[in-house]
């Protein structure tokens, strides 16, 4: 993982006001095109501003190609989506690994820059750690089939923001032709949920709506196996988030623990 604290000081006489925003691309492959791969917090009305440090994979960052360029811009933010370009520079992930901390634009420092190894959803289940989908000591999925919208939403939420510092995922499958809004309120993947101004610690539900995965082509097989992707996920991410969180590092690998084919 690479951890970046960014600061940025434009040239005054460039702007009356500023809210610069940092935007991290990556090229994709041996082409000109680049892809987002992390966007900054806006810092509104400042011309020295210092974003807060982000997480962002390798994997994310390069694709685990150490050369490939990365390209950084900054802009202006504005409320009608105009942003008003400031300047970029390029890198890649071995030279910020070297310690370059000095960029072109407008004066923008790296103040830090730190790798950190992960422990993988793999390592854990090498280690004997146990998914299950019923009660256990271990890690739990409680899976849930619904054709009904959620009559108590405000207990429900509560139930939710608690089970979040316990070792639990929670899938909803809702199957029918009825509203599931409160469902995708629940998911938490745009906006975590609370109760009474308490975050759930991490998010911990995962839902999909049934009749999304009918194949009107009769194709069952197809998107069963798009349902059961789609279904699972999110659980490794949220398994590892509930392991960093509580310090818990995957035991040795089993010897006879089989290591995942690896496909074209």
């Amino acid at each position: 993982m690479a951890e970046e604290e960014i600061p940025s000081s434009a040239a005054l006489n460039m702007f009356k006001t500023g809210s610069p925003m940092w935007q991290d691309e990556e090229r994709l492959g041996q082409s000109r095109w680049f892809t987002i791969c992390h966007k900054t917090e806006v810092i509104k009305n400042t011309l020295n501003p210092v974003w807060q440090p982000f997480t962002i994979p390798v994997r994310a960052l390069c694709n685990g190609d150490y050369d490939r360029t990365v390209k950084v811009d900054v802009y202006d933010w504005d409320r009608d989506g105009s942003h008003d370009f400031i300047g970029e520079f390029t890198t890649s992930y071995r030279e910020l690994s070297r310690g370059q901390n000095q960029f072109s634009v407008y004066e923008v420092t790296l103040l830090s820059f730190k790798v950190e190894s992960e422990h993988t959803f793999v390592d854990f289940i090498c280690g004997g750690c146990a998914a299950q989908f019923t009660d256990g000591s271990q890690y739990s999925v409680l899976l849930m089939i619904t054709d009904g919208v959620i009559s108590d939403m405000v207990q429900t939420k509560e139930a939710v923001v608690n089970a979040a510092s316990l070792p639990l995922s929670i899938i909803i499958v809702g199957v029918g032709p009825a509203e599931f809004d409160a469902m995708e309120e629940l998911d938490g993947d745009e906006v975590r949920v609370s109760f009474q101004g308490r975050l759930a610690e991490r998010d911990i539900v995962q839902f999909v709506p049934f009749r999304d995965y009918i194949d009107r082509s009769g194709n069952q097989v197809l998107s069963m196996a798009r349902l059961a992707k789609d279904v699972l996920a999110e659980i490794p991410d949220q398994l590892l988030s509930f392991m960093k969180s509580r310090g818990i590092h995957p035991r040795p690998a089993v010897p006879s623990c089989p290591l995942p084919e690896l496909h074209n």
